[in-house]
């Protein structure tokens, strides 16, 4: 009756404990078994994803717009694709700006650079899809590139040095000027290719307008693994 009943609790502890650590006396000392369904599975849902991504524009003196895309996840995210929508005074979408990013870090921003429809626009609206493939092959290496950058003659001149170990594929980096804290313009994205190890890729900006600060974000600094 005894072995009876011992079978029959471990049926049950059996039952209750699937998915949980199971202690259990071994040679007189307490020890923790995991089963096998207690391994957990982040399964990362991607509207909880977009949830955690915020969303800012920012309209410069000549038009056009500068949206910054912030990954507040504790996740590196695979894929951001961003829509502006531009509307008319009827609510009507009279056009489409379209851009995206890859690999964007927790807690880094990127900036898209968005032009505006020729014929104007009442208001526009802002709208993002993401992904998470834990499988992909690209790595984006920006924490490891220390970007300076400062004001020349007639020009900001940009700096990227690479402290990894390995050769960054392709840098992209963008520049908005302002006056004050007012933004003037943003320039085209650059790309830098196949920095080395330990190699610094000097750049510059030419400025035209009346401007007097600058900033300088790095949309990526990747490697494919292609």
């Amino acid at each position: 009756m005894r072995g009876a009943l011992a079978i029959i609790i471990a049926v049950v502890l059996a039952v209750c404990c699937t998915g949980c650590g199971i202690t259990k006396l071994i040679d007189n000392e307490e020890t923790t078994v995991m089963t096998e369904s207690s391994t957990v599975t982040n399964e990362i849902e991607e509207d909880s994803i977009e949830k955690n991504i915020s969303v800012k524009t920012e309209i410069a003196e000549d038009g056009l717009i500068a949206v910054f895309i912030t990954n507040n996840n504790k996740v590196t995210v695979s894929e951001i694709e961003l829509e502006v929508l531009f509307y008319d005074s009827d609510k009507k979408v009279v056009d489409l700006g379209e851009d995206g990013h890859d690999v964007v870090l927790p807690g880094y921003t990127v900036v898209s650079r968005i032009e505006p429809p020729e014929d104007g626009y009442a208001t526009l609206d802002t709208k993002i899809t993401a992904e998470v493939d834990e499988d992909s092959s690209y790595e984006n290496h920006s924490e490891e590139v220390d970007l300076k950058y400062n004001f020349g003659s007639d020009n900001v001149i940009i700096q990227m040095t690479n402290n990894s170990d390995v050769t960054i594929e392709e840098l992209e980096y963008i520049v908005l000027l302002y006056k004050g804290d007012k933004l003037v313009t943003i320039d085209y994205e650059e790309d830098v290719y196949d920095l080395k190890p330990g190699k610094t890729a000097t750049e510059k900006c030419l400025v035209y307008d009346d401007c007097d600060t600058a900033k300088v974000y790095l949309n990526q600094a990747h490697t494919f693994g292609l």
